[in-house]
């Protein structure tokens, strides 16, 4: 048993009611988006692989209607009643209150629990912390309340939550990808249908090197503001003769044809997500083919297209890209997240790894006074129940 498991069992048994074979545990891992940076919530096409970055949840049921949760990672404990909706400043909390509400809206019972959380995934940093978080604790519910609902209904659940509880205006990438993720391969989402084909990655010496900038700033505002631009573009263009629901709808023919009755700026995200999904389609051909070549080249075009026609990137994600792009044994590299701080990512060829992560540790801090954190990322299967055995 490794030692994230040991302590959240130790903290268990701190709580009245334990014993551990009530106990249940999940697990649900964070992402990495190779292409296909704000495409989501205009219902376009993304391209993540789920991490070895996790978030494990261990609970059991408990009599009565209160919940009561830790967290190890902030090193705090909070109990709340299970029919208590409200929002409160514990912001880790009101996810499992949207959660639970959630559940309830759909006629499903949660019962009163006691659960203990650990996570590996970095926090705003873009590499959907959030949706992994909100996966394990559906399934954790699902679990403990013996509720039968199916994975897609469960990211859909999961989603609601996040938009319509926490309000906040994303897409369904994230649980999408935290969930259906597998071993050794991308998966390629369409978000308008929910259909998705697992593209297994054949080469073996590759490897995702994901970096932190260390700028934490809420993107929560801008985002907002990103997707009431894009549905202002749709409205607009509809009135001008064509017929879109989303900008998913919108080809880059057509793009050309009609940008001039776009505000300028909106033209410029307009451009952004249009040539964004043809860049995840020819991204998700060429990794079928084993072209790691042109996977690089959309995932660089994809950067350069958030920072200056999206305007989600930041000096200091700029730096990394710059750091990384012509490096040898990088394939590609791009922000990822929603931006303005968080994670690059890079595709890069195994054996070039300390090589690449010294150039990283040794350029950063000089341009930009801040020292990177680095996680070399393995791709792994998305989330699942566990199985502990205790020795």
């Amino acid at each position: 048993m490794n030692k994230r498991l040991e302590d959240i069992i130790n903290n268990l048994k701190r709580f009245k009611g334990f014993s551990i074979e009530d106990v249940s545990f999940v697990r649900a891992p964070g992402r990495v988006n190779l292409v296909g940076g704000h495409t989501d919530y205009n219902l376009g096409y993304v391209l993540p692989c789920s991490v070895n970055k996790d978030i494990i949840i261990g609970g059991f049921n408990y009599n009565g209607n209160k919940a009561t949760f830790s967290s190890l990672n902030f090193n705090k404990s909070y109990t709340f009643d299970i029919e208590d909706s409200s929002m409160i400043n514990e912001h880790w909390i009101n996810y499992i209150k949207g959660i639970i509400t959630e559940f309830k809206n759909k006629g499903h019972k949660v019962n009163g629990l006691k659960a203990v959380i650990h996570g590996t995934i970095p926090m705003e940093s873009g590499m959907g912390s959030s949706g992994a978080y909100e996966i394990a604790l559906a399934l954790l519910f699902k679990t403990l309340n013996n509720v039968e609902i199916s994975d897609i209904d469960l990211v859909k659940l999961c989603y609601k939550a996040e938009k319509e509880f926490l309000g906040i205006e994303t897409g369904v990438m994230d649980q999408y990808a935290s969930l259906f993720g597998k071993k050794n391969s991308a998966i390629f989402i369409d978000c308008k249908t929910l259909d998705y084909k697992i593209i297994n990655i054949k080469q073996k010496d590759i490897e995702l090197l994901v970096i932190n900038s260390n700028v934490k700033r809420s993107a929560k505002k801008a985002l907002n503001q990103r997707k009431s631009e894009c549905a202002e573009a749709v409205n607009i263009l509809n009135e001008n003769g064509l017929e879109i629901n989303s900008l998913r709808d919108l080809s880059a023919d057509n793009f050309e044809k009609y940008k001039h009755f776009l505000p300028k700026i909106i033209a410029k995200r307009v451009k952004h997500i249009v040539y964004e999904n043809e860049r995840v389609l020819t991204a998700k051909e060429s990794l079928e083919k084993g072209d790691l070549e042109t996977v690089g080249n959309c995932m660089k075009e994809s950067h350069v297209s958030l920072k200056e026609d999206y305007q989600v990137s930041c000096k200091e994600l700029d730096a990394l890209f710059d750091i990384l792009i012509n490096h040898k044994g990088v394939y590609g590299s791009r922000m990822t997240g929603a931006g303005f701080g968080g994670c690059v990512i890079a595709l890069i060829d195994k054996k070039e790894e300390k090589n690449i992560i010294e150039r990283v540790e040794n350029r950063y801090p000089k341009m930009t006074g801040i020292s990177p954190s680095i996680y070399p990322c393995e791709i792994s299967d998305g989330a699942s129940s566990l199985d502990v055995v205790i020795n």
